[in-house]
């Protein structure tokens, strides 16, 4: 093969292996879950937004004290969990769910190019009650992460709910 054909071989090869990777900016994440309890907090009603008859609230919280004050507000029996606010911000997630069937994180996708934070909640039963029992849950993320949003996934249904910055 010539010099001429290796180049425009190379020239191919590249082109075809550049094509059939992924531009999807998506990562999965690991879920750092810290807590996870049946409480919310006191104000919940006034704080929370209301989506399709459900309530939903997320709070972020970037310092050690906002975190004692999260803490507190939500009600939590167990002990503050020791965590490094240098490197990370914590989450804080309150919603209703069925007392009959409890919400697990499935899992969290980044969507960095659209500043938005999806949690895939699933739940274990599917004979549940229509009754509203309170849950949170409370997420370590990167220091760095510019979301905006929290988008909380159940089945087929997607709700955005703005994230305050506390």
């Amino acid at each position: 093969m010539n010099n001429l054909g290796r180049i425009a071989f190379t020239i191919i090869f590249t082109l075809l292996l550049t094509s059939c990777s992924s531009n999807d900016e998506s990562q999965i994440l690991k879920p750092i879950l810290i807590a996870s309890e049946k409480s919310l907090p006191h104000s919940f009603e006034q704080i929370a937004e209301n989506h399709g008859g459900k309530q939903f609230n997320v709070e972020r919280v970037s310092t050690i004290e906002a975190l004692r004050e999260m803490w507190n507000n939500f009600k939590f029996d167990s002990e503050l969990v020791e965590v490094d606010m240098t490197t990370t911000d914590v989450l804080f997630i309150g919603l209703y769910e069925s007392s009959s069937c409890p919400y697990n994180i499935q899992d969290i996708i980044a969507e960095d190019n659209k500043n938005e934070l999806v949690v895939k909640l699933d739940v274990n039963n599917n004979n549940c009650t229509a009754d509203q029992s309170p849950r949170n849950f409370v997420l370590t993320i990167d220091k760095t992460m510019e979301v905006t949003t929290l988008v909380i996934v159940d089945g087929s249904k997607e709700v955005p709910v703005r994230i305050n910055n506390n």
